[in-house]
């Protein structure tokens, strides 16, 4: 049993494998451990901040070559994550590869993400599994997330990827490299998504009201720290559908900006019958920038939105 002020480990079972002259150059061929618990509360720091327990220091002058782990469980409750998770993994660290891994996580909430019912297991060489419940964002939630998993060098791959989200669907590929920041890629193909539902989702209902569905892509490039890069190109469905603007600030600056009245700008916003339309996305930072252009009987019409901090990081839960 190994612990400080914030966490406690406990190891049922420690195996070490080495080989004679190995042990001249302190380097140990591998290490196992079986039954291993990590309980680790520290609700006012964050989890980078605490380290590891001052008692595992002794070991810190040997080398190993693979590291495995069986029945790994960890409750974990720190200011800026909580989880709780099980895990076995088998890893190549003269190599810095991923042989085997398998993942199962009850519940997990970092800033605005959450994500609860994951389970993975993936082998080199071999077909695995992986499903989600539940993931969020905010108030953006994608359901009954599935996919095949592959594993091959440092690289771990989610092929073939199927989703519901905005009662429409998802389809994609993912990929995140185990070196620093663990850095990831993922592109998304999207049909049927309700905007009702989004709008809902954003908490934007005060402000607009719009119906129809979208289709298109999106593609999202991070790490560990940050949301690199999300762009997306999508369109609306054959059927159009009804928008109408309450934004008070939003109406003012587009009648500022054309030198249009008040009253012909309210009035253009409201109930407009749309039959075709597009809405392009990008981030700058943590700012998300919105071009909507909407096409009817009416004329057209075309706006940006600026969403604020919609990326930013929330630590704690």
């Amino acid at each position: 049993r190994i612990e400080n002020e914030y966490m406690a480990w406990e190891v049922d079972t420690l195996w070490v494998r080495y080989r004679f002259f190995g042990l001249w150059k302190k380097r140990l061929a591998e290490v196992k451990v079986a039954g291993v618990r990590g309980d680790i509360h520290a609700d006012k720091k964050t989890l980078s901040a605490l380290g590891g327990p001052s008692s595992a220091g002794a070991g810190k002058s040997w080398a190993v070559d693979t590291v495995e782990a069986q029945n790994l469980r960890i409750n974990l409750r720190t200011w800026d994550i909580r989880a709780e998770a099980s895990t076995s993994f088998r890893f190549n660290l003269r190599d810095s590869l991923l042989e085997s891994l398998k993942l199962e996580i009850k519940s997990l909430q970092r800033g605005k993400v959450q994500l609860s019912g994951l389970q993975a297991s993936a082998q080199t060489g071999r077909p695995g599994i992986f499903s989600v419940e539940s993931l969020k964002y905010d108030k953006i939630e994608v359901r009954q997330i599935k996919a095949e998993p592959v594993l091959r060098e440092n690289t771990f791959y989610l092929n073939g990827i199927t989703a519901q989200f905005l009662t429409g669907s998802l389809e994609g590929s993912f990929q995140i490299t185990s070196s620093e920041k663990m850095p990831y890629e993922m592109t998304l193909k999207a049909r049927g998504l309700d905007i009702t539902t989004l709008l809902e989702s954003l908490k934007l209902t005060d402000k607009v009201s719009m119906t129809g569905k979208l289709d298109g892509r999106m593609r999202m490039e991070g790490n560990t720290e940050n949301i690199v890069n999300w762009v997306g190109d999508l369109t609306t469905s054959p059927e159009g559908g009804l928008l109408t603007i309450q934004d008070k600030a939003f109406l003012d600056n587009i009648a500022s900006r054309t030198r249009q009245p008040i009253e012909i700008i309210n009035a253009s916003f409201k109930n407009f019958n749309y039959e075709s339309g597009s809405l392009k996305f990008y981030n700058e930072g943590a700012d998300l920038n919105l071009t909507a252009l909407l096409e009817g009987r009416e004329g057209k019409r075309n706006f940006p939105i600026t969403y604020h901090d919609f990326l930013s990081k929330k630590e704690n839960a």
